[in-house]
């Protein structure tokens, strides 16, 4: 859940809707908003990062046409030094509930780059998938026709996962942002489902929304253009069946950070007629 992780994942970031004419049957995903602590887990001794220091703070909410997401957080990197360069962002979407639409809009601010913004919306219409980017050209780009966005991507994972299906890959996962980096090949390993309710301090944060089980899922992310083998970074997940995730680590190659949840609320859908 941060920068290009499960802000823009998850994610990022849930429901049942059409698939290639076919029924995903429904997970039973819970609107909820979560708190989760951002802190260094382990470097190598090359890494420049010393230390990490942050918090997210996320949201996921069934509304009548679809579903929205939201993720503020704040993060201070620690380097030799004494040096120390600090993160904010806020990135919101929401997705129609056929999986055809998604919306985004992102501002970050940093040290280095100051502060930049995006907005942008695709449209996924049969063999037709564009998208606008606020700092493109002003046109819509055409995206490849087998492009998903985040929430549909996580309700196929999920659905592979009970099916025991240990790895499931996707080429072209459009997250929203910059026009040369919007889109992503992801590659998840699923492993099975293990029987084991959240520790004592976690199962008193986690309260009714804590289950017996998770899923222990990671998932790595290709720019879809590099020639290389490395991703640009993977993320382990624990993630119960209801959509809630316990705690990830995000592997940056040289460091990795880890996610520790602190507070957890349900909350209620969006009321329909």
């Amino acid at each position: 859940m941060v920068t290009k992780t499960s802000s823009k994942l998850i994610f990022s970031t849930i429901f049942a809707f059409g698939l290639n004419g076919q029924t995903l049957a429904a997970p039973s995903l819970t609107s909820h908003e979560a708190i989760y602590e951002l802190d260094l887990k382990s470097s190598m001794a090359s890494a420049e990062v010393l230390t990490i220091d942050g918090k997210t703070h996320y949201t996921l909410k069934k509304v009548c046409d679809g579903w929205t997401s939201s993720e503020n957080y704040a993060i201070s990197f620690g380097f030799e030094n004494d040096g120390v360069a600090n993160f904010i962002s806020h990135y919101k979407t929401w997705e129609s509930e056929d999986g055809s639409s998604f919306t985004y809009d992102i501002i970050e601010n940093s040290d280095a780059l100051g502060e930049k913004s995006f907005e942008g919306f695709a449209n996924s219409m049969g063999e037709l998938v564009e998208a606008f980017h606020s700092d493109g050209d002003g046109e819509m780009r055409k995206l490849p026709e087998d492009t998903k966005f985040p929430i549909y991507n996580m309700l196929e994972m999920i659905e592979q996962a009970r099916e025991n299906a240990p790895v499931f890959n996707r080429s072209h996962l459009f997250f929203g942002g910059e026009i040369d980096d919007s889109l992503y090949y992801i590659s998840a390993i699923m492993g099975k489902k293990k029987t084991a309710a959240p520790k004592k301090g976690l199962a008193k944060t986690m309260g009714d929304l804590a289950e017996d089980s998770y899923w222990p899922l990671s998932i790595a992310y290709y720019d879809p253009q590099a020639q290389g083998v490395e991703p640009e970074y993977a993320i382990a997940f624990q993630l119960q069946d209801n959509g809630i995730i316990r705690g990830y680590t995000v592997d940056y190659g040289s460091f990795k950070m880890r996610a520790t949840l602190k507070k957890l609320d349900q909350i209620d859908p969006e009321p329909c007629e």
